[in-house]
């Protein structure tokens, strides 16, 4: 009897072969620690100019890289990935609500989220960025909101999570 198989094999063998999941161990070094960084914040009045959320809660942290609630302190000469959410209610009036990262101040444009609302409801938006600071000193990273006009927008919560990449 013979047998054919997709692979051209006339055999029953695989056609892919054994391929080890794990090698031999490596050299020996220094271990990474992973810090991160994740902060809540409750509801709030979100004004009209752009304005950084307080965060009131400590989610989860680890290491001595990332610290702080308002703002967050940020180690010098490293990598960070940064990942934020903003939940707010509308009112009956029509606006736009958006999110930015700022650090040290200045807004980091990549990470702008925003959303038009047409009346009541809940809005959502997100957004990240991996950022790189620099020099000998550390650097403050915040979360800010704009709305189109005063009294349109109210905080939900939000939530922002730091995690150090190199």
């Amino acid at each position: 009897m013979s047998y054919s198989n997709c692979c051209g094999h006339n055999d029953c063998r695989p056609c892919v072969e054994y391929i080890p999941c794990f090698g031999p161990a490596g050299p020996v070094g220094p271990t990474a620690t992973n810090q991160f960084l994740s902060l809540g914040a409750g509801s709030a009045a979100i004004l009209a100019v752009q304005t950084p959320i307080t965060f009131s809660s400590t989610l989860a942290t680890n290491g001595t890289d990332i610290a702080g609630l308002n703002p967050i302190i940020l180690a010098p000469n490293h990598s960070y990935y940064v990942s934020y959410n903003i939940n707010a209610t509308s009112t009956a009036t029509p606006g736009t609500l958006s999110g930015v990262l700022l650090l040290n101040g200045a807004s980091i444009t990549s990470s702008t989220a925003s959303i038009t609302t047409t009346g009541i409801g809940s809005e959502s938006i997100a957004g990240q960025a991996i950022i790189r600071t620099t020099g000998n000193t550390t650097s403050t990273l915040q979360l800010a909101t704009t709305a189109s006009a005063i009294n349109i927008f109210t905080l939900a919560n939000a939530g922002i999570s730091v995690i150090e990449i190199l």
